[in-house]
């Protein structure tokens, strides 16, 4: 029996980078939170969010459940409130402006019930954020101090209000850790209960993709774990009361609502993840260092734990308003910058008269990695040509990536000096069709060649007459890089299918899963990728 799991974009980068998913994949959160920009000590929990949109009750509805909030437990449990509906898990797209205003507002939120809990929050990109939960610091406040000695060890239910008394407050229990061993509250599709948090390590209520690791713990280490992952949920869904609390009578969506547009009112906790120490990518594959670009939160910061430099794009924004001719530039500034660096060894060497041995080894490689979100987006928006738009610019970027490689190698090797190869790899970390609107699991194409033969194709191809397509505006090639419009696509779409009825055949420099399949690579799994372009890179260097 064979089972297909359609993955996220961080185990869809993780398998290539560093072999084995359970070894080091500690959960999505950490990834997002620490490329927004929060720090992460051992011990810290974190969370990949998305503001949402969740069904606003009539006045009626929460009259009637205003009395209705779960009771202590032990002594006549009430019923606990129907969860809200999640109408759409993605509250808007164009959330640049809203999306800082309202991290700003849950940024230090307190938990009443655990107020030895810091809550740290801050805008990612598009709809999302990055959570981090952590354990206050032991030295307290007079008044924090003063709160300790009221403290019961009367437990409340996540839900329940807090008053002005202190009856409801906890205390830390005794040698208490987070615990990254809980599910969250995101039910991954729209139209579908809110969902509470629970403990991945006694219940089979989880998602399912973190790395959960304690093999080999004893029975009461086993216990510990288990009862701290217990109270991290009930923390977890205090969290999530406590921020659609805030959320729910904010300015901003009293202003959105007054203006039609669609309220922010929850933040869902998705892929909860502790900080686990990865190897070294540039060590780990033998490159002097990595690179990387990508304005995606999640993405930088999986580069960021991986030991890459996260290059600064200013107008790389990881949505539909991204520049692809400065992500271009800025890996074209990397490679040269490594080129120069070279250079300069050379010449230090040539003055200092020393002969290079005959059985040294050349420099390691420069390893870069180029990050593009809005096709992803696309497929997720379920706009077919939007789509494929974005695949017309992407391949008018790479286009320009390669001509601007292909002319500085090009003026370098007339004056004696030989730069090292550049190879040229483009695949997807995942497949997500738009007809679906989401990840699935089918294989992506890949293709690697070194910028010499993709120079030479694209000369060969240049003069192909092809209607429609993205590329630079005229103007010296300093215009942006332009995604067509939708009736744009429509023509291009229906000019290629007259060409296919004629010709009865398919461009062999086509880049798709049917081509692909077709190539000499065949069929492989993701985590032989590094591996291969190593090889590849040894071979046409």
């Amino acid at each position: 029996m064979f089972f297909f799991l359609s993955l996220s974009s961080s185990s869809s980068f993780f398998l290539p980078l560093f072999f084995s998913q359970t070894s080091y994949y500690r959960g999505r959160g950490a990834f997002e939170s620490l490329g927004a920009g929060l720090s992460m000590e051992p011990g810290d929990i974190a969370f990949k969010c998305n503001f949402a949109t969740l069904e606003e009750e009539k006045e009626e509805e929460k009259e009637e459940k205003g009395g209705q909030k779960s009771g202590r437990r032990g002594g006549g449990e009430e019923a606990t409130p129907t969860p809200p509906l999640v109408v759409s898990r993605r509250a808007d797209r164009a959330f640049e402006a809203a999306g800082p205003v309202f991290c700003s507002a849950l940024d230090g939120l307190r938990l009443p019930s655990f107020p030895w809990i810091e809550v740290r929050v801050k805008y990612a990109t598009e709809h999302r954020a990055g959570v981090v939960l952590s354990m206050r610091k032991q030295e307290k406040t007079e008044e924090e101090a003063s709160e300790t000695s009221t403290w019961t060890s009367t437990s409340t239910s996540p839900s329940t209000s807090i008053g002005n008394g202190d009856e409801g407050k906890r205390p830390p229990p005794p040698l208490f850790e987070l615990s990254d061993a809980v599910s969250g509250t995101d039910p991954l599709k729209d139209n579908l209960p809110l969902r509470r948090c629970v403990s991945l390590l006694s219940s089979s209520d989880g998602e399912g993709e973190e790395g959960l690791g304690g093999n080999g713990d004893s029975e009461e280490e086993m216990k510990k774990r288990k009862k701290d992952a217990e109270t991290t949920a009930e923390i977890v869904n205090e969290l999530s009361d406590e921020i659609r609390r805030v959320l729910e009578s904010h300015p901003l969506n009293l202003e959105r609502r007054g203006q039609g547009k669609a309220v922010a009112n929850a933040l869902l906790l998705r892929g909860c993840g502790a900080r686990a120490p990865l190897p070294d990518f540039a060590t780990k594959f033998g490159f002097a260092r990595g690179c990387a670009v990508a304005p995606t939160k999640i993405i930088a910061g999986l580069a960021l734990c991986a030991g890459f430099e996260v290059l600064e794009c200013a107008r790389g924004t990881g949505d539909y308003r991204t520049s692809l001719r400065s992500k271009v530039d800025a890996v074209v500034g990397a490679i040269e910058r490594a080129d120069d660096e070279e250079e300069r060894k050379r010449k230090s060497k040539e003055e200092e008269r020393e002969e290079p041995s005959p059985s040294s080894s050349p420099s390691a490689p420069l390893f870069v990695l180029l990050h593009v979100k809005a096709v992803d987006d696309a497929g997720h928006d379920r706009a077919p040509f939007k789509k494929m738009a974005w695949l017309r610019a992407v391949d008018a970027a790479l286009a320009r990536l390669v001509r601007k490689l292909g002319s500085k190698r090009g003026e370098k090797g007339g004056g004696g000096s030989k730069s090292p190869e550049v190879v040229v790899a483009v695949t997807g970390d995942h497949s997500t069709p738009v007809e679906f609107g989401d990840h699935s699991c089918e294989p992506v194409p890949f293709a690697a060649a070194p910028l010499r033969a993709v120079v030479e194709a694209l000369l060969l191809g240049k003069n192909e007459d092809e209607e429609g397509g993205g590329g630079e505006k005229e103007g010296g090639g300093e215009e942006e890089i332009v995604a067509p419009t939708e009736e744009e696509m429509r023509r291009v779409v229906a000019a290629a299918k007259d060409k296919k009825k004629k010709n009865n055949s398919s461009s062999p420099l086509s880049f798709d899963e049917t081509s692909a399949s077709l190539g000499s690579l065949g069929r492989f799994p993701g985590a032989e990728v590094m591996p291969l372009l190593v090889r590849l890179s040894a071979a046409w260097g």
